[in-house]
């Protein structure tokens, strides 16, 4: 009879777990349409001019589904960026200590490559211009851990204000060129960056 009850007892959880598994599914596919549907919007229109009503149309989701998953569209908004915060830190978080400035622009680059779309509503007309400032400033202390390995004759008041005007410089640079449907290649991108910045530290 135990032995019984135990197998019975595994083939419900086996059951159940297909079930947790299946509804992961749905949500993280809920979601996706969602979020796909959102960043198409955001670059037509800010956030603020977007309806949940033409969202869940474009996504073919119903309202309730949305609710389900998210205040309003600001908190979409808000996850989108919070999880392109969280690659680009991640990655660079192993790119930064060790690397040389060449392997660092380049996997700037590629990360932004790699979440094009996510890239192209967040630095275009509509997205929200604070955030690549909030990203770039918390890239200051590691960065600037890197160019002293390079310069370390410069005082930390000299490479700080070097940062502020590089990182600038860069995010107008990267802006643009995702703006203009990434035309040129992020090798080419990557060095121009790698290059004003030797240039910036040649200077100083």
């Amino acid at each position: 009879m135990s032995g019984r009850g135990g197998d019975r007892r595994a083939s419900a959880e086996r059951v159940e777990g297909g079930k947790t598994m299946k509804q992961d599914h749905r949500i993280r596919l809920t979601k996706l349409l969602l979020r796909e549907a959102f960043l198409d919007l955001l670059v037509e229109k800010p956030v603020a001019k977007i309806t949940v009503k033409e969202l869940c149309e474009q996504a073919n989701v119903n309202r309730a589904t949305f609710y389900a998953h998210y205040r309003d569209l600001f908190d979409l908004h808000e996850e989108i960026e919070r999880e392109l915060a969280h690659t680009i830190m991640r990655s660079l978080s192993t790119t930064l200590p060790d690397q040389s400035l060449s392997v660092f622009s380049n996997e700037i680059c590629r990360i932004i490559v790699d979440n094009e779309r996510s890239c192209q509503a967040i630095f275009g007309e509509h997205g929200d211009p604070e955030f690549p400032l909030r990203v770039v400033e918390t890239l200051r202390e590691s960065s600037i851990a890197l160019w002293r390995r390079q310069r370390p004759d410069l005082p930390e008041a000299e490479l700080d204000r070097l940062y502020t005007f590089m990182a600038n410089g860069c995010l107008s640079v990267i802006r643009s060129w995702v703006r203009n449907d990434m035309a040129d290649s992020p090798q080419d991108i990557a060095r121009f960056i790698e290059k004003m910045t030797d240039s910036g530290l040649a200077a100083l």
